[in-house]
């Protein structure tokens, strides 16, 4: 990870954290609206995205919402959120955002986020296709089709979903599969593993009859073709 976009319209919130993440080798650039955000991604290249959600014009929900079904962007986006905002969370989950810092918060704090989610992102490269019934991932591109049919994923669905392909048709217990997406001693709430589990879900099975993501409650997931069911 070397770049990183700041899209929060507090200048001294986003000075702050650009000369933090400066410090440690990492090459901040900002923009104050969501519109500007917009073009800059376009524009150019960047390892992750902090992203608040409170923004004059579009608001964040909006823009990660566009970064992801318009643009095209692909790496992490980290949000920013208020303490008791939980309903923004699990939206902002829901539209494409792989992790959240609540405000006010330490620098150190989204560091460690960024560098979390962008080892997530780098795990299990390799070369090869995963297959599981009509379902395939190409870990080169990082595409996903299921019968043919693209399958769009925010970087964190898409690890759960390369967890769950290469164990299949075993059961992934839940510590496990945080352990193997977030990292060792990550903590992650049942809000936020609900909602990236309830998007997988849609990207992977709604659009088909055979559903492939099953859940043992309580206990973890497990990936199964139709083969695998009879």
């Amino acid at each position: 990870m070397r770049t990183v976009l700041i899209v929060e319209d507090d200048a001294e919130i986003a000075g702050l954290l650009g000369d933090y993440l400066a410090h440690f080798d990492l090459e901040p650039d900002f923009a104050r609206r969501g519109d500007l955000a917009l073009q800059l991604v376009e524009q150019n290249s960047y390892d992750a995205i902090v992203l608040d959600l409170n923004l004059p014009g579009i608001d964040g929900m909006e823009v990660c919402k566009k970064l992801r079904e318009q643009v095209g962007y692909a790496a992490p986006i980290l949000m920013l959120t208020a303490r008791d905002a939980i309903p923004d969370r699990i939206e902002g989950l829901g539209v494409g955002a792989d992790d959240y810092v609540v405000k006010p918060f330490d620098c150190g704090e989204v560091l460690a986020r960024l560098q979390a989610l962008a080892r997530r992102a780098d795990h299990w490269q390799g070369a090869g296709l995963l297959r599981v019934g009509d379902l395939e991932m190409d870990v080169n591109s990082r595409q996903v089709r299921r019968a043919g049919a693209n399958v769009q994923l925010s970087p964190t669905e898409y690890e759960i979903l390369k967890v769950l392909i290469k164990a299949s048709p075993k059961l992934v217990r839940r510590d496990a599969l945080v352990e193997l997406v977030w990292g060792e001693g990550e903590e992650v709430d049942g809000a936020t593993m609900r909602t990236h589990m309830y998007n997988l879900r849609q990207a992977i099975d709604a659009d088909f009859s055979h559903p492939m993501l099953q859940t043992l409650r309580g206990i973890g997931y497990q990936l199964r073709s139709a083969d695998d069911q009879q």
